[in-house]
């Protein structure tokens, strides 16, 4: 062999020798760069375990009641002589405003003590006033059976029988002792709850509870907390809730319209996909 073919061999072996050792670096490089810049990911997989779901929605309560003044009182006339009736039946009056005036040997005035509607009962010349205040108040009960349904605070819908007329209000008081009653042997508790000046006085009214508990089944929660589904993922969410016998009473965490998974286990996580 000449030595110029020697030559050209020599050189085509260092040309693939160098070509391997940079495919060789290339290659280490590329493993050590991955090693130290290595981004940890967490893959979510599909669930394929059959969940089952509820859709949360309250329980209401009906009842019946009246609408009465937050106060009446009955303004008896004074001593003495009629001198002069301010006002009549249908009027309505402010605080402080003179009513009426008697006189016998001095006069004597009768003032509004809120204000108000009046109403003047005149029994054999003597002239007496009662007044009902302004301010409108629903009067209901509730049976000992549904007692622990309602709460003060608690939001109520009252809707007149007669024309519709509808308000949202809060049950301000709540009796702890029962109404006495000879016709029924069921103990019964007042409520009331603040009213609007859409009302008359004396309306028969339907009372619609809205309760915020929510009942779910005892196996849906574990340690406190439940898993709804939202957009096809499930969400872990906190509650706060009293154990029953059976079930849950949920009282915050929770609002009507959520879906809850009713049979969670150890493979459910928050965010996991689920399918219904």
């Amino acid at each position: 062999m000449s030595t110029k073919q020697n030559k050209f061999k020599k050189t085509h072996i260092l040309v693939a020798a160098v070509l391997l050792l940079a495919v060789l670096i290339s290659l280490i490089g590329g493993a050590f760069i991955s090693g130290a810049f290595k981004v940890k990911t967490t893959e979510t997989k599909d669930s394929n375990h059959n969940y089952r779901f509820l859709t949360l929605s309250n329980d209401s309560l009906s009842l019946t009641g009246k609408i009465v003044a937050s106060q009446s009182q009955t303004l008896d006339r004074p001593n003495g002589r009629l001198i002069a009736l301010k006002i009549k039946t249908g009027d309505t009056v402010t605080k402080n405003q003179l009513l009426m005036t008697t006189y016998d040997g001095s006069y004597h005035n009768v003032y509004a003590p809120y204000n108000g509607s009046v109403v003047v009962k005149d029994s054999e010349g003597n002239a007496n006033i009662e007044i009902y205040s302004d301010q409108l108040l629903l009067s209901a009960s509730v049976s000992e059976y549904d007692y622990s349904k309602v709460q003060v605070g608690q939001s109520v819908q009252v809707a007149s029988i007669a024309n519709g007329y509808e308000q949202t209000t809060q049950i301000s008081s709540l009796a702890k002792d029962s109404q006495v009653s000879s016709l029924s042997t069921t103990a019964k508790y007042a409520l009331s709850a603040n009213l609007d000046r859409g009302f008359i006085d004396g309306q028969s009214v339907k009372i619609t509870v809205l309760s915020s508990q929510f009942k779910i089944p005892t196996g849906s929660v574990k340690k406190n907390t439940v898993y709804l589904l939202k957009n096809g993922r499930a969400i872990k969410r906190r509650i706060k809730a009293d154990k029953e016998s059976s079930y849950y009473l949920v009282t915050s965490g929770l609002k009507t319209g959520n879906r809850l998974i009713l049979n969670p286990d150890k493979r459910l996580k928050n965010g996991c996909k689920v399918n219904e």
